[in-house]
């Protein structure tokens, strides 16, 4: 059963970019053999022993939803003290964002801005210090106005980089990815109401010069833009409403890559595996390695099973990705359903498995 699922995936990735995999073949190997869910103590009581500095990722107990645990990226698992809304943090979670200050773990401020005006709409940079910005933060005029892309820092400063895009009432203007080592920023403006993307943009930071852009006036409008943290990679995602799925990946000097015919959820931060799934699928997603397609790790068939979130581990190879499961039997909480949290390895494994946990 194995290698007939590693085929059917492989088809489906491989049908709009190359040839069907056979056995034995470079690229058609059977993915490794996923370990046991181990699944998370309920409520986690052991407290999480890691430093201030050290990269978290932060998420909601399966047992007790008030109670915050944290997960070290090489699958330690405890409960965290107190921390601010993580939903904001930076690619480590040792800093956060609200709508006038940044703070630290402890809920210290670190600095105090304008940083939006229900939430923090400040995209992190990948250096953990800087993020970028859009401003106005919203305008109710049809016509609208243009969009102004700055760079502030946790440590105080802001810097006007471009305008690019507009606000006005019926569309966001966003930022999918900025860095400050890759040079970079993706600029995003949505459809109508909110819908897809109407156009994005590729930004020098350090010039303001736009590198090059993709306008969708004339053309099917993309469902999601999914940038890599250093604009390495950009997908283009299309999500038919018949349920098929493609995607075109785009390298940063705008050159295409690949296309899929399956939808980008996250890519790793070296650039070496994506995770990618689609409705015609039987699994709800699968990670590929990005230089040969090759799948690495598939996740458990589930009948209406479907990714809710994936996060690449900061400077590292390590990818996790959240599935909204219907067999959790645990309530929404504040709007975010219970998941299973898969932390994977650069090779597919799975170092930890969380069961119903809220992220």
């Amino acid at each position: 059963m194995k290698l007939a699922w590693t085929l059917i995936v492989a088809a489906l990735i491989f049908a709009a970019c190359a040839p069907s995999v056979q056995p034995g073949a470079k690229g058609g190997e059977s993915p490794p053999a996923s370990p046991s869910p181990s699944v998370s103590p309920t409520p986690v009581s052991a407290p999480l022993t890691a430093s201030d500095t050290t990269a978290v990722v932060f998420f909601h107990d399966a047992a007790n939803v008030e109670q915050v645990d944290g997960m070290t990226w090489d699958g330690a698992v405890g409960q965290a003290p107190a921390i601010p809304d993580y939903h904001a943090a930076n690619p480590s979670e040792t800093l956060f964002g609200t709508p006038t200050d940044i703070r630290n773990r402890k809920g210290a401020v670190v600095h105090s801005g304008n940083y939006g005006l229900k939430s923090f709409t400040a995209t992190w940079a990948d250096d953990d210090v800087h993020f970028c910005l859009i401003e106005p933060f919203d305008f109710l005029g049809a016509n609208g106005v243009p969009a102004t892309l700055r760079v502030g820092s946790a440590e105080g400063g802001i810097s006007t980089i471009v305008q690019v895009g507009k606000i006005y009432e019926q569309a966001t203007t966003y930022v999918a990815s900025c860095s400050l080592a890759g040079d970079r920023a993706v600029v995003v403006q949505s459809g109508g109401q909110g819908v897809g993307a109407a156009q994005y943009w590729v930004v020098q930071l350090s010039t303001g010069k736009i590198l090059w852009t993709h306008d969708f006036s004339s053309r099917g409008v993309p469902t999601a833009v999914v940038a890599s943290h250093d604009s390495r990679y950009i997908a283009e995602n299309q999500d038919i409403p018949s349920g098929a799925q493609t995607s075109t990946i785009y390298a940063a000097d705008g050159s295409e890559v690949m296309q899929l015919n399956a939808s980008v959820a996250a890519f790793s931060w070296d650039g070496s595996m994506a995770v990618v799934f689609s409705h015609q699928a039987p699994a709800p997603a699968w990670a590929i390695t990005m230089n040969d397609r090759r799948v690495l790790w598939s996740a458990p068939v589930v009948p209406r099973t479907y990714v809710w979130s994936a996060k690449a581990e900061p400077n590292g190879t390590h990818l996790a990705v959240a599935l909204a499961n219907p067999a959790n039997q645990g309530p929404f909480y504040s709007g975010y359903p219970p998941v299973d949290l898969y932390l994977l390895a650069a090779d597919g494994s799975a170092v930890t498995v969380l069961k119903g946990i809220y992220w």
